[in-house]
């Protein structure tokens, strides 16, 4: 479908990466029901948290029984009132395939490639399962899908890629409650982009879960200036943040001056973005910007690859590498004091195989 300004193309960059189909049998051949009540993990650590939390926990069944008092309730009653603590649901393991992530999901479908989380399945993979449980919500069935996550995706992925069963909490929910949940889970979340958040808002906003006018603030801990500006982002064309190397160079305060050349100028921004997409990688993400913005600084800074040269995480010199198709020179600029001159004119004689030449030939 071709984009335009009034309905420019959706973005896309967060859809799931496909992963390794799930088998119906469990680990080493045992079946996996759907909901099956086994007996939560093997490691000592969790069977001493589930007897801690079996002693904590009030069940229907533990609060005791007598016969009425003269109020009329019986002892177990005054008992159950005095308490007032809920019975604490019971994790349990479920066929992963039978779930299916949130629609609040936003995390960068590139995420699902990284080192990081190769990382984290191996841990996943190390316990035989996830050892802290998800939270999921009952929904309409599917085909095989009879729950939704409401928090704890990456557990979930990595459990669904290792063909285990994941261990997770089941509870009713609406959808307001599952947003607010997914809203929680990515503010824990570092690597969270503006983008990110942003996509999130702007879904609930579009699906009638909330409004624009909301209280943010009281229900999600967000000033509503925030929103707005993270809105901003979300609702960019897709031809701009495919400019990007990834939606989460996108900065926040970006928004609205990449909001207002879309409105202003949007043949000039198609042209422009055809011409960030022929420039090299990796592409520096202001220069993409100020280009976008129709005011680069010129097309041949634009087109040139900085390489930082570092020594104890201090920047000591920079490497200007130009595209050959600028015909440009390589520059290479040091920090004051980072080397000695005559290091430098020796070390130049060498690699360029010069004799006998003196350092304002050289320089």
């Amino acid at each position: 479908m071709k984009a335009t300004k009034e309905n420019p193309a959706q973005p896309g960059p967060f859809e799931d990466a496909p992963v390794a189909p799930v088998e119906t049998g469990g680990v080493g051949g045992g079946a996996v029901n759907e909901r099956a009540v086994q007996p939560v993990p093997r490691a000592r650590s969790q069977t001493s948290s589930d007897f801690v939390r079996s002693l904590l926990t009030v069940r229907p069944e533990s609060v005791p029984t007598a016969r009425p008092d003269a109020s009329g309730q019986s002892s177990g009653q005054v008992v159950a009132a005095a308490a007032k603590v809920e019975p604490t649901p019971l994790a349990e393991r479920i066929a992963a395939d039978c779930i299916k992530p949130s629609r609040f999901l936003t995390r960068e479908k590139t995420y699902w490639e990284s080192k990081e989380f190769e990382a984290f399945k191996e841990d996943i993979r190390s316990s035989d399962g996830n050892i802290q449980p998800i939270k999921v919500r009952p929904v309409a069935e599917e085909g095989k899908i009879k729950y939704e996550v409401a928090f704890g995706h990456r557990r979930h992925r990595a459990c669904l890629n290792l063909r285990l069963p994941v261990l997770a909490v089941v509870e009713e929910m609406d959808d307001l409650k599952l947003f607010t949940q997914a809203v929680r889970e990515n503010t824990r979340h570092k690597d969270c982009s503006a983008y990110a958040r942003g996509v999130q808002f702007r879904l609930a906003i579009d699906t009638a879960v909330i409004n624009e006018d909301q209280n943010w603030n009281e229900l999600f801990g967000v000033e509503k200036s925030m929103v707005y500006k993270l809105l901003k982002l979300a609702r960019l064309p897709i031809e701009i943040v495919q400019s990007f190397a990834c939606p989460s160079q996108l900065q926040t305060r970006w928004g609205p001056g990449l909001t207002k050349v879309v409105k202003d100028d949007w043949e000039g921004v198609l042209k422009r973005v055809a011409e960030v997409a022929q420039w090299p990688a990796p592409r520096n993400p202001r220069l993409v910007l100020e280009y976008l913005l129709n005011k680069p600084q010129s097309t041949s800074d634009a087109m040139t690859r900085e390489v930082p040269i570092k020594r104890e995480d201090l920047t000591v010199a920079t490497l200007r590498i130009p595209h050959a198709a600028t015909g440009g020179g390589i520059e290479v600029e040091f920090a004051a004091g980072a080397v000695e001159e005559a290091v430098l004119l020796a070390t130049l004689r060498k690699m360029l195989k010069i004799e006998g030449v003196d350092g304002g030939s050289v320089m």
